[in-house]
Formats: structure tokens, C-alpha cells, sequence
């Protein structure tokens, strides 16, 4: 991808299920439970492991590209 943000794209795509279960319980076709609630904060942490924001591969691969 030449010219797209690419970090963008990798974040809605960790977006989609954290969405799509959203969608089930405001639709009343899911249930809340400890099982879902685990599976977003999963979702979310590996979206901030994946932007860098935890200090996961992207940002390290920054600090060796810059070096």
C-alpha cells in the first residue's frame, strides 16, 4: 500500500469484531457476559500492541529504522 495509511486499516480491522459484538447486544442478540467483555479487552489491547502505543514491534521497529 503506496499510499494509504496502513496503520488505519490495521486498526478498523481490529475494530470489526469489537463492532459486530456491539452490534449483537444492541440488537438484543447477544447477551453481555464475562466471555465477551474479556474478548474486547482483548481486541483492544492487541489494537494498541498493533499502533504502538504499548511499545509492541511497530514502535520498535521505528526506533531501529531511525537509528
Amino acid at each position: 500500500m503506496k499510499r494509504g495509511r496502513v496503520r488505519l486499516l490495521g486498526l478498523l480491522f481490529y475494530a470489526t469484531p469489537l463492532c459486530s459484538i456491539l452490534v449483537l447486544i444492541a440488537f438484543d442478540l447477544a447477551t453481555p457476559s464475562p466471555s465477551l467483555l474479556v474478548a474486547a479487552l482483548l481486541i483492544c489491547g492487541g489494537a494498541l500492541i498493533g499502533s504502538g502505543m504499548l511499545g509492541g514491534p511497530v514502535s520498535q521497529r521505528r526506533k531501529t529504522a531511525a537509528a
